[in-house]
């Protein structure tokens, strides 16, 4: 079972790795800064899966453990979501990317806000500000350096959250529940950037099928955005049951992202047959 366990981040990793490497060498052939975009999320998600790796074949520790949850849990679908910003053109990226921060500002408050006012009104507040200063960077500024600045924001507090956070591995291999060891801020990261960039790739993907599949110059990006919006879903899907809900646990959230990769993956190689 555990080494039945440890392939499948294992072929996720591979995955993420083999699709970043193209995406990479595409972008030296014809410069479209999404190409960059989405090879760094894989390479993201490619550091977590081996972080899980770790976790599996010699149990989790500090290192494992954070790197998992940071590079794979917080920080890559947000990238990911930049490339699919820089596809679309410039007015409808801003109104898709600040109507998406916007509804998981609204969301967020519910779920993890109103706790951390009770517990840590101070660190509500930063969070709340950076919701709001993100808004109006992508409707008064621009929105691709805005997102880009938020994603860098939030990678430079989570990795110092995490950096000081002891993580209860005992917690953690019992349950295997990262809600029980992690804290509601970094949750709340994690929340923001893997909620807030599934909804720019789906609504993405969905107006650039519906404005671009008759134009056979727009059509493989539209295809492509459309199955890595799928794929986004899927992996968001076992995140979801569990970061909300608790649902699923290690190997569903193991199994739903290597699913959602692979998705992505297979969408990417039939578009560039094309």
């Amino acid at each position: 079972m555990e080494s039945a366990l440890t392939f499948i981040p294992v072929l996720g990793a591979i995955i993420c790795f083999a699709f970043a490497f193209m995406l990479f060498r595409q972008y030296l052939d014809r410069k479209a800064p999404h190409q960059i975009a989405w090879g760094f999320a894989m390479v993201l998600f490619g550091v977590g899966f081996v972080g899980e790796v770790l976790g599996f074949i010699w149990g989790w520790n500090q290192f494992s453990a954070k790197v998992y949850y940071l590079f794979g849990g917080v920080l890559a679908v947000g990238y990911l979501s930049l490339g699919t910003i820089y596809l679309l053109k410039p007015n409808t990226a801003k109104w898709i990317s600040s109507a998406s921060v916007l509804t998981i500002l609204v969301l967020w408050i519910p779920i993890f806000g109103l706790k951390l006012f009770n517990s840590g009104i101070e660190t509500a507040i930063v969070i709340i500000f950076l919701y709001l200063a993100t808004i109006a960077g992508v409707m008064f500024i621009s929105t691709s350096r805005s997102i880009l600045a938020a994603l860098i924001t939030v990678t430079v507090l989570a990795t110092i959250g995490l950096a000081q956070h002891n993580i209860d591995i005992d917690i953690l291999t019992k349950t295997q529940s990262w809600r029980d060891v992690m804290t509601i801020p970094l949750r709340s990261g994690a929340f923001a950037l893997s909620a807030a960039g599934t909804l720019i790739v789906v609504i993405g993907a969905a107006y650039s099928v519906i404005t671009g599949w008759r134009d056979e110059k727009r059509r493989p990006y539209a295809y492509t955005t459309l199955i890595i919006a799928i794929g986004v879903l899927i992996a968001a899907f076992g995140g979801t049951l569990h970061g909300i809900f608790d649902i699923g646990k290690q190997l569903g959230l193991s199994i739903t992202t290597t699913i959602g990769i692979g998705v992505m993956f297979a969408g990417f190689l039939q578009a560039t047959k094309k």
